[in-house]
């Protein structure tokens, strides 16, 4: 049986190493995702984004606690550990099935945005645009032009369908080039103009937008998933171990004080 216990203890502090890993890239996941495009994501809807925040953190704390229960294996740690990761394992659950039903309202919400700040582009604050039956106008807190100039360079794209979109935004009006110079390919070596279309992204930015978030969504959609799966193998794990522990009431903890007895 001790040799059962100790299997059950090096399974549960593996499986929470693990854990404690995925957790952190988890975070490292999401701080990209926020970072990405001039922080699109978070003005457009935040709270997936919190979600996301606290599922990291929760992994993250819930894994050091496994961990320093496999160690001691003391009781009071071993319980705490186990309504923990019952939790967590809840709340991983439902964030999941909410990844996977939320992805097309959200990516909807976002391409709405795009067209919106495309349409705000290059306009200060007093300015406001009036198109599809709505009217906007820009937010002093959101740098628009930055925005879009990096979803631009960064995306190889120019406009939202195509680099033809900007001759019906009210940025054609304003300024002296056909094209923002972010839909140049080499903008030290472009003027922004039509006549120079070899020099110009011509493709739109939707399909590339739509691209990118469909990746880093799908990864945290699935990574959820993944840690749902290790969370309901360290309650197996903890459980089998407790009951190791049971059967063997006179042994010692890690720090060599009396384990728990049955009485």
């Amino acid at each position: 049986m001790g040799n059962c216990k100790n299997g059950f203890r090096v399974l549960l502090a593996l499986l929470n190493v693990v854990l404690l890993l995925l957790g952190g890239f988890l975070l490292y996941c999401v701080l990209q995702f926020m970072n990405t495009n001039g922080g699109a994501i978070t003005k457009v809807n935040l709270k997936p984004v919190v979600v996301m925040l606290a599922t990291a953190g929760i992994t993250i704390f819930g894994a050091l606690l496994g961990i320093c229960g496999a160690y001691t294996e003391k009781k009071g740690c071993l319980g705490v550990y186990m309504v923990f990761i019952w939790a967590g394992l809840i709340i991983l659950t439902v964030m999941t099935a909410l990844l996977l039903t939320a992805q097309k309202p959200l990516r909807d919400s976002i391409d709405d945005f795009l067209l919106d700040e495309m349409h705000l582009y290059g306009l200060s604050g007093n300015d406001s645009v009036t198109f599809n039956n709505k009217t906007i106008s820009p937010n002093e807190e959101f740098n628009t032009t930055l925005f879009i100039d990096t979803v631009q360079q960064d995306g190889h794209c120019c406009g939202y369908n195509n680099y033809t979109d900007w001759e019906t935004y009210p940025y054609s009006t304003k300024n002296l080039t056909d094209v923002p110079l972010s839909c140049c390919k080499n903008p030290s070596n472009c003027t922004g103009s039509l006549n120079d279309l070899d020099q110009i992204y011509q493709d739109g930015c939707l399909e590339s937008f739509n691209s990118f978030f469909s990746y880093y969504y799908g990864f945290l959609t699935w990574t959820s998933l993944g840690l749902a799966i290790i969370a309901f193998s360290a309650i197996v794990i903890g459980i089998g171990l407790i009951c190791a522990r049971r059967s063997n009431p006179f042994d010692y903890t890690g720090f060599g004080e009396p384990g728990y007895t049955t009485v």
